[in-house]
């Protein structure tokens, strides 16, 4: 029974799969912290998006899979340090902080083949918040070699939800390319929902919240590794993902008879 249970669904998902044309789309996307998380991260994330999935021929959903990375934070800095035999080298530190947003998605489209269509979208999926940290020298020298450290000071990971909406505007007509299928502008907002997760950035307020605490970093030169120096690459939040996100970009689904 199961046997036949697994055939149908895969018969059925590949009758629909050969219905099925491509979907890609690739954005620049911002994101604005919402609620606790705002309060945590002051500076909207910039970043960039992109899809790629199934449009069932004649139907108004697509299916398919949504990544994005986003930054809140970056910071380049150079300071003085001293190592073995007295020699001195500018240490570079480097400190990204930022998200990354894969999940599963289904559009509905109100209006096909239009200029003008509108859509939903629903999705669940995970939601990663990493922080990577190098830290080098300026030169390379046998007392100071380059880099000294790179590694991720935090990383954390939870599930999330997504609704949105967005508008595609269909440039085919207008640049007579209809034969090779819809190429839109694609302008897009999605609420995302999520469960609590820990994530850097740099102290915001004079008075900590009682979730929050510093994070140091430790490094030394190779040739001399007594000497430790410390870095604070931030602070430690802690708070549920709740994030609005804004994309602006390019959707395109091709006409699969033109080849």
């Amino acid at each position: 029974m199961k046997k036949l249970f697994f055939t149908l669904i895969i018969s059925i998902l590949s009758a629909l799969m050969m219905q099925a044309q491509i979907h890609a789309k690739v954005a620049y996307q911002v994101g604005v912290p919402l609620g606790q998380m705002s309060q945590n991260i002051h500076k909207k994330a910039q970043g960039i998006a992109a899809e790629i999935g199934w449009h069932f021929r004649n139907t108004p959903f697509t299916v398919g899979w949504h990544w994005g990375r986003a930054n809140y934070r970056e910071q380049n800095v150079k300071d003085l340090n001293v190592f073995a035999q007295g020699a001195q080298s500018k240490v570079l530190i480097g400190v990204a902080n930022y998200f990354i947003q894969s999940h599963l998605f289904v559009n509905y489209e109100f209006r096909q083949k239009k200029f003008f269509r509108p859509y939903v979208s629903l999705g669940a999926g995970v939601s990663r918040f990493n922080t990577f940290m190098s830290i080098g020298a300026e030169t390379s020298t046998d007392e100071c070699p380059k880099p000294l450290k790179t590694g991720f000071p935090l990383k954390d990971k939870v599930m999330y939800a997504v609704v949105g909406g967005g508008i595609k505007l269909d440039l085919a007509p207008l640049l007579d390319i209809r034969h090779l299928g819809s190429l839109c502008i694609d302008l897009q907002a999605q609420y995302t929902l999520g469960g609590k997760v820990d994530y850097l950035n740099i102290r915001q307020n004079a008075i900590l919240p009682s979730n929050s605490e510093a994070v140091n970093v430790k490094f030394a030169s190779q040739a001399k590794p007594d000497v430790i120096y410390d870095y604070y690459a931030g602070n430690r939040y802690s708070s549920p993902v709740h994030l609005l996100v804004f994309q602006v970009g390019f959707s395109y689904i091709p006409d699969y008879n033109w080849w």
